[in-house]
């Protein structure tokens, strides 16, 4: 359950991120996104209401006996403690407010990662579009679709950038090279976790202080 709440807490954080450079991107002039404002806002709001009423302990002891149920089930049971480890990562704040400014960092760099992906295939396109495009893809391929969202976020790319008269080629042809870049990321972060990370000792938990 730790690492399965690690995963769905990393993603929803990072959607946040770029859901925020979004709404800030919204009120850009060369927004051709209809709606992208109030939906940006509609979402920041709603994550908001629900992290608060995650971080407060009385709204937790109320749903904890409402979902107590969910405990003597197999799957349910599953399902609450993954919601459980959320919970008590919510009340982090301190961590999440450390955290949140870092990824909105790397929103940004993977926004600019994209960009460079256009510059290399010899396309001229303004940057400016892509804080407005990337978060609006990262929105539609956090539906677990496709697999790693190949498809949905080629198809969104070519739907958004058609607005700006980018051939549908070169926006699939740019959302195939990021991805391409961010499959090496992850593959260099792999081998390095396999040749350091593995290798570390446990601490010993009989040692005392």
């Amino acid at each position: 359950e730790t690492v399965l709440s690690t995963i769905v807490f990393a993603r929803l954080a990072t959607l946040m991120a770029m859901v925020l450079i979004a709404f800030v991107a919204s009120f850009s002039p060369l927004c051709t996104v209809p709606g992208l404002r109030s939906l940006s806002l509609a979402i920041l709001l709603g994550v908001l209401v629900v992290f608060l009423f995650l971080t407060w302990r009385r709204s937790m002891e109320v749903s904890g006996r409402m979902l107590a149920f969910m405990k003597t089930h197999r799957i349910t049971a599953f399902l609450y403690r993954v919601l459980a480890i959320l919970a008590e990562a919510g009340k982090d704040r301190r961590a999440i407010l450390t955290a949140g400014p870092l990824l909105v960092l790397i929103s940004i760099f993977r926004i600019l990662m994209d960009y460079l992906s256009s510059q290399a295939l010899g396309l001229s396109i303004s940057p400016t579009y892509f804080f407005i495009f990337a978060p609006v893809v990262t929105i539609v391929s956090i539906a677990p679709l496709t697999i790693a969202g190949l498809g949905v976020r080629e198809g969104t790319y070519v739907g958004l950038f058609n607005t700006i008269g980018v051939l549908p080629a070169d926006a699939m042809a740019i959302s195939l090279v990021s991805f391409s870049f961010t499959l090496w990321l992850c593959l260099m972060g792999a081998i390095l976790y396999m040749t350091t990370g593995l290798n570390k000792p446990e601490p010993d938990k009989n040692a005392t202080s």
